[in-house]
């Protein structure tokens, strides 16, 4: 039989992995939150409309979300129409959700008295990458449960790794917003800078681009975002910032310091405080900040 996959959270992230799945041939059933654009455009494709989580019980055997922090997931499982409303016991449930891991612990050890198998697997790499098929996807949760997910995640993930136990898809996931919070920040400081002191930015990027300060961002995301203007897309500040507070209390949590983890947040924090919009701009944004102050612009010329 056709395999049936349940998902709520049809935003940025989770209407590429909708298309992925229905693509591949299975069944999906979609529960729309406040927007119910996404799950008319994935209906058109061959997707059914859920009017709540709990309904997901009955047809599917996987069902995943993707939302935006622990209060969204905590209420599509163990609201009053949550999966957990229902008898689920045998269902596999998927959480792409980039939440804290003491949450994500909580709903595991709730789920598993329900009959419920549960795998935190936040991803990494953006619409674009969704959209191909392509995603970093760090899971966390039992062997058993992740040897059961692994196909359905090869839809919309390529480099897929059992991180370990519950949680530590999310601690692998939030060490990974660390850094590029820090490292944004830092591309953005000493660009700014160099631009003032007189070179050009398609100079530095040349030449930083192969010496040891060039990353991920500098080479692949910025030239997207910032450098060409277009803030419009990329990753929301309000998302980056949701996680960076996830970071710094998982931080807390452990009795572990993170010292430019507090100061990128309190740099991100300045430039939203700027206007309601600039939440919604890429992270890139946080450049305004050293743009402003040098009086430079870190643009690229149209070619």
């Amino acid at each position: 039989m056709t395999e049936t996959v349940g998902l709520v959270g049809l935003g940025a992230m989770g209407l590429p992995i909708g298309k992925r799945i229905l693509e591949s041939g299975r069944g999906l059933v979609v529960v729309p939150h406040t927007n119910r654009t996404p799950a008319e455009e994935l209906k058109a494709l061959g997707a059914r409309i859920a009017a709540v989580p709990a309904d997901l019980a009955r047809d599917c055997s996987t069902v995943l979300t993707s939302l935006p922090d622990v209060p969204h997931v905590e209420e599509v499982l163990f609201g009053q129409y949550g999966l957990a409303s229902q008898d689920c016991v045998g269902l596999l449930y998927i959480d792409l959700s980039t939440i804290t891991p003491s949450a994500t612990i909580e709903f595991e050890r709730k789920l598993a008295a329900h009959g419920i198998q549960m795998l935190d697997a936040p991803v990494s790499g953006g619409p674009m990458r969704a959209a191909e098929g392509t995603l970093t996807i760090m899971v966390g949760g039992s062997q058993e449960a992740y040897d059961r997910a692994r196909s359905l995640l090869e839809v919309f993930g390529k480099n897929i790794v059992h991180v370990g136990g519950s949680g530590t898809g999310q601690v692998v996931k939030l060490t990974n917003q660390l850094l590029i919070s820090v490292i944004m920040v830092a591309n953005a400081e000493a660009l700014s800078l160099g631009v003032k002191a007189g070179v050009p930015l398609e100079t530095l990027l040349e030449v930083i681009g192969t010496s040891s300060g060039s990353n991920y961002l500098l080479q692949n995301w910025l030239p997207r975002t910032l450098f060409s203007g277009d803030l419009d897309h990329g990753f929301a500040l309000d998302l980056l910032m949701k996680d960076l507070n996830a970071v710094l209390q998982m931080a807390a949590e452990a009795g572990s310091p993170v010292f430019g983890g507090a100061l990128a947040q309190q740099l991100y924090r300045s430039i939203r405080a700027t206007g309601e919009e600039v939440g919604r701009l890429d992270y890139s944004v946080v450049a305004r900040i050293f743009e402003e102050v040098n009086g430079v612009d870190l643009r690229l010329p149209e070619k």
